[in-house]
């Protein structure tokens, strides 16, 4: 369902914790909750906002953005529901 996108400032301590947990590398990698905001995001008809929002939170120093947003997109181009929800927007 689209929805307008967000102020991203209201993702400030969010942000934050998930900076934190990325570089931390813990097992559940990358955030779990640092995913299901990009995926709210996109699937309320906000990709680029979501696209956003991983190139603030994702830190320079911190390997992975690249190999990350590659599975992330295939798993989105593999998925019957995304392609359902694209054709809707």
């Amino acid at each position: 369902m689209k929805k307008p996108a967000p102020n991203l400032k209201l993702f400030r301590q969010k942000m934050i914790d998930w900076q934190a947990a990325l570089r931390k590398h813990e097992p559940d990698w990358p955030p779990p909750l640092f995913i299901q905001g990009i995926t709210d995001l996109i699937y309320s008809g906000n990709i680029k906002t979501a696209w956003e929002l991983v190139g603030l939170v994702w830190p320079s120093d911190v390997d992975g953005k690249e190999k990350f947003l590659k599975k992330y997109n295939e798993a989105l181009s593999q998925s019957t529901f995304y392609s359902e929800f694209q054709k809707s927007l």
